[in-house]
Formats: structure tokens, sequence, C-alpha cells
């Protein structure tokens, strides 16, 4: 198939594929509870050059920053001279917002916290320079404070630099008392990203911590007033003047109850997972080293501490994968799982160790299991494997034993089959009280009959790859059930995807499919492409994005790229030229003879640009940076 389409640069434009979301790492809720995660501010996840309808790229100024946590509390920064900077691979791949000491964004509304239940902060940064307070004054730099300028109330829960070069927490209660707050003993870096976690502990006498890189280092008790956390502001103290981090943010998370132990070190482990840091101390999870594989993704967990525990975590943040505790943990016990990131499919060729049966195949999706058994019971967990979650919507079928949940020590080698299914509801797959006597690795699901019970869409591979002056689409599917379409999306950065084309699914099918699609219209350079199933009832998945770099360097240049609104171009032929910035706006319409012509767009405002070069029926797009 060779389908040809028509190519709108500054009209489609669609968000990359994700899930719904609970409580970061499977900590707290996105429902209303006692225990719910309040505000969930990551800068992979809906940042916005406008007000929520236009992905920011780098370089852009960010005017909101959208919660993930499911209450809508989405941070707005309105005015453009102070809004962050939003910058591409700052933490493990991971992009993060720029503060230069005079921007900052507030949170839209109070986190609705009761006076008396406590509270926790977590927060991913870097300062790259910095001035330091104390905890008993407003100076110093903020990076958490409260918002809403004018209209000070006195209760604090705010975040600075202190003590010449230490983090504080900053409390006061609504009756102006109890100002000061613990200081760490670790000094504030300004090479790496930090973990920083405080909270306070509800009580006649409450309790403040504050923890950095999972070691809690600094613990206060008052007989504060009971009071209401404010509006959180990032990046800045609540006088717009004043008193401004300078560093990076790549995000913020904040809960209704005070955090206990266990929990804070699965979301530790969760985050320096992610970000690939260090942690000084509680580190619970291994399975993000390279000699493991790097699976580093979506980390979530289960544990006990003395201080209280963490049940369960949910599959809509795993990637797929539910686990609950079936029999109670010790003290100190956990178990936190995660996998490389990437689309799942079905993989019917790896399958050494697994019983005969007429259609063997398993998820590629692999989770690595790290187990702390300290003694004492033998703890159990439930694990469900969520097809729709898992990026493989569908519905399964019995025999229960066609499924069965698969292991092995290492990285490659033959499967353990660990046991069969215990129930199957609507399109999940339960394996009861597994054992920590499995061990450490890998793991995943498999099915003896995959024509009777599917793992269903069975994506085989998807490839993006030059073709003379075209980028040549393939990828074949092992199986479909109710698949309708597949959409083909590509990006300049990997966040903002354009629609390529639409091409019909087979519905059901139990051969090998295979698809092939051309864009006779790439970008020039280095872009991504991906692939977007769709199944009959509108539920989705992505495949792993696909980079391509593509020269046609002949018939335009632009150079210097970046440049300061001063530059050249280079037309092989008499040739329209448009220019317009990352929102669609056009600042350049012209014609141009073929050779060498200078434009300048020095009153043009900082960011990316894409210029659309015409000639005849080609079409070229370039995109260039002005700094």
């Amino acid at each position: 198939m060779n389908f040809k389409y028509q190519h709108y640069l500054f009209l489609f434009i669609l968000p990359s594929c994700f899930f719904s979301q609970t409580g970061p790492a499977g900590v707290g809720t996105n429902v209303t509870s006692t225990q719910q995660n309040r505000i969930w501010y990551k800068a992979d996840a809906g940042v916005f050059s406008n007000a929520g309808t236009t992905l920011a790229v780098s370089g852009s100024q960010v005017q909101q920053w959208n919660d993930q946590s499911g209450v809508g509390n989405h941070a707005v920064q309105a005015t453009s001279a102070n809004r962050p900077t939003y910058r591409l691979n700052m933490a493990n791949g991971f992009p993060a917002l720029r503060l230069n000491g005079s921007q900052w964004i507030t949170s839209g509304a109070f986190p609705s916290i009761a006076n008396n239940v406590g509270y926790t902060y977590i927060i991913v940064v870097k300062d790259t320079n910095f001035t330091a307070g104390t905890n008993g004054d407003g100076s110093g730099d903020y990076i958490i404070d409260r918002g809403l300028p004018g209209a000070e109330a006195n209760e604090l829960a705010g975040l600075k630099v202190a003590n010449t070069n230490k983090y504080g927490f900053q409390k006061r209660d609504g009756g102006g008392g109890g100002l000061g707050g613990p200081v760490s003993t670790t000094t504030v870096s300004t090479s790496a990203f930090q973990i920083v976690d405080y909270r306070q502990t509800p009580g006649g006498t409450k309790v403040y911590d504050l923890f950095v890189d999972g070691g809690l280092e600094g613990t206060v008790s008052s007989a504060d007033a009971n009071y209401v956390p404010p509006v959180p502001q990032i990046g800045h103290h609540y006088q717009p003047g004043s008193s401004g981090m300078k560093g990076y943010v790549t995000e913020f998370i904040l809960y209704n109850y005070n955090v206990n132990n266990a929990q804070m070190n699965i979301l530790n482990s969760y985050l320096a997972a992610k970000y690939a840091l260090t942690l000084a101390s509680n580190d619970k999870y291994a399975g993000d080293t390279p000699g493991n594989g790097n699976y580093d993704f979506e980390v979530a967990g289960v544990g006990q501490d003395a201080t209280g525990s963490n049940t369960a975590a949910a599959s809509s943040i795993s990637g797929g994968l539910e686990i609950v505790q079936a029999t109670a943990m010790e003290n100190n016990e956990y178990l936190l799982y995660g996998h490389p990131t990437g689309t799942n499919s079905l993989n019917q060729t790896d399958l050494g160790g697994i019983s005969s049966g007429p259609d063997l195949a398993r998820w590629n999706r692999i989770w690595y299991l790290d187990w702390t058994h300290i003694g004492g019971t033998s703890e159990t967990v439930n694990m469900t494997f969520d097809l729709s979650d898992g990026g493989m919507p569908g519905t399964p079928s019995t025999p229960l034993a066609n499924y069965k949940l698969i292991y092995r020590a290492g990285l490659s080698g033959n499967w353990t089959e660990l046991g069969s299914a215990d129930a199957v509801t609507g399109d999940r797959i339960t394996f009861n009280a597994v054992s920590y006597t499995s061990g450490d690795g890998y793991y995943t699901i498999a099915t003896k009959n995959n024509a009777n019970s599917a793992l269903p869409i069975g994506l085989i591979d998807f490839a993006a790859e030059v073709c003379e002056e075209n980028i040549c689409l393939s990828w074949s599917t092992a199986t479909e059930t109710g698949n309708d379409y597949f959409t083909v999306e590509k990006s300049f950065d990997g966040i903002n995807f354009e629609k390529v084309a639409k091409v019909d699914g087979a519905g059901n099918s139990s051969r090998r499919l295979d698809y092939t699609l051309t864009d006779e219209m790439p970008y020039d350079g280095l872009s991504y492409y991906q692939l977007k199933q769709t199944d009959m009832d509108g539920s989705f998945s992505c495949s792993k994005m696909q980079a391509v770099n593509f020269n046609r360097s002949r018939a335009l240049k632009v150079y210097p790229n970046p440049n300061h609104g001063v530059f050249a171009i280079e037309l092989r032929a008499f040739s329209q030229v448009i220019i317009a910035g990352a929102t669609g706006n056009v600042v350049l319409n012209e014609r141009f003879n073929g050779g060498k012509h200078e434009l300048r767009m020095t009153e043009a405002p900082e960011g990316v640009y894409f210029m659309k070069l015409i000639s005849g029926s080609k079409t070229q797009t370039i995109k260039f940076i002005k700094n």
C-alpha cells in the first residue's frame, strides 16, 4: 500500500499517546480519599506554551503545566516575562522547566487539604546558582512558596535555600506562629538533580521532616496551631520582586496526608530510577541498573515499614501490571517493579522453557521484580495483567490453564512457568499468591494457545527508514483482535505529533499481516515516527518511537542554526518560503529566486520556528531556533 496525503504542518498537531494515571509509583490515589495525590506535575506530560492547547517544545515559554493527579489543579503563569522555559533531555532523557530567578509557575487553586491531616511535598530539582537565607526570614531563593501575591496568608509549607547552602523546609501556622523548620545536612547541588521530600505529621505536637535523596536529614517538633497548606508556587517567593530560584524542576508531587516511610521509599526509588539519580539511602529498586537492563520506566511498588505500608500498585501507572499484597509483609520488606520504555507487542519466538501448546506466545513487555525479604512469614502478592493498560486491548478467554506467569533470572535464557491464571475478569488476568521465593528477575505473561486464549493485538515490529526522497514505513501484526485502524504519526521533538496517514486494520486476524506506507514529505533533519493502533471500542496503544535522520539540504539550507535572528537561506530554485512559530503564527511569507538570501527576524521572540519551502509540487520543512 502506498498512501499519498497532503501535508499541513501548522494545522494537525497531536499529543503523544498516554494512559490514565493514579498515584505516582502506586502511592495514593487520584480519587477523593483520605490518602490522595492532590497535585502531580511532571515535565514529560501536559506542558503547554499557551492555555492548554499547544504542547511546549524545547525553548518555548511555559504558560500552563497540567496536573496529572486527576484533580485538575493546573499550574499557570499568565505573565509572559515570568514564564519558565521548557528544555528537553535534562535528566536521563526527560525534559524540565528552566527558571532564571524571575520566573515561576503557580497552582490555580488551593490543594484543598484539611488543617489537621498533614501533608507531603516531593520535588525533583537542580539549582544552578543560588542565594541563601534562613528559615526565619523571607530572603534566600525559594523553590516552593505560597502563591496568590497580594493576598498573603500566614500559612507556610515552603522549600528554600537556607544556611548558606542547604535546603530549608520553612513552615508557619495560620496564627503567624512557629516560623522555622528543619534544614538539610546535604548541600544544594549545582551540578545534579536532587530529590527533596518534606512532610508534616499532624497532632497536638506536629512533626516536620525533611528528606534529601532518600535520607531523613532534619526533624523539628512544634506545638503549632492547625493550618491549611497554601497555594503552591514553584520557583519563587510569593512577592514577585525577590527570591527566585535559578535552575530546573522536572517533577512535583503533593499529597493530602503525611506519606509513611514505606511509601516515601517507594516514591524516591521511582524518581531515582526515572531520572537516573543515586539515592543516599533506602533505594529499594535495582532493576534500573545497566547490568539489569535499565528497567527504569513506570516503576511502582508495595512495601511495609514500622510507620505504615503501601499494599497495592495499580496497573495504570506501571504499564499493565497490578500488584497487591496477598499476605502482609514484615517491616522493611518491599516489592518494586518496572519495565523498559517502549511499546508492548506479542512475542512468538523467545519462548524457551514454556510447556508445549498449539500456539505459544507471550507479551514482549517484561517487568523486573525486585524483592526485599527480611524474614519471618513468606510474603506473597497477587499479580494482575491488565490488557488495556498493557497496550494490548482485548478480552481474554478460558481455559485459565492456557495463561501462564513466566519468569527467568537473567535478561535471556529459558523461562520458568510459575503457575496458571486464577481468574479472568473483563480484560484482566490474575495470578494469586505469587511468592518472594521465585526471586528477583524478569516476569511476564504467556499463553499456550493464542488462537483461543489470546493476548491481543500482536504487533511484531514497526520500522521507519529513508528511501530516496521519502520515508518508508512498515509494520506487521501476528494477530489482531477488534483492530479498527492504525494512525502513523511523526514529530520534530518526540512530543508534538502530526498525523501522517490513517490505515484500516483487519478487525480480527490470526495470521501475520504486513503493512507499508510512504511519507513523501518528511521533515528535514532528525524526526520521530510512531504507530498508534485504535480498537473498535476506541481504546488505543502506541508503538515505540522510531528516529529517522533525513537530509534534503540541496533544496534548502538554513544557517547558522540556532541563530539570533539574522541568518541565510540557500534555495535551489524559485520557491515560496513560509516561516511560522511553534503556535502556527506566520512571521514571513515571501517568494525568492534560487540562490542565497539573508533574512532578519530580530524583532521576533526567541523560540522554535518552522520554515516551509514550496517549490512546484515539492514541499520541505526545516526547524530552526532563534536564541
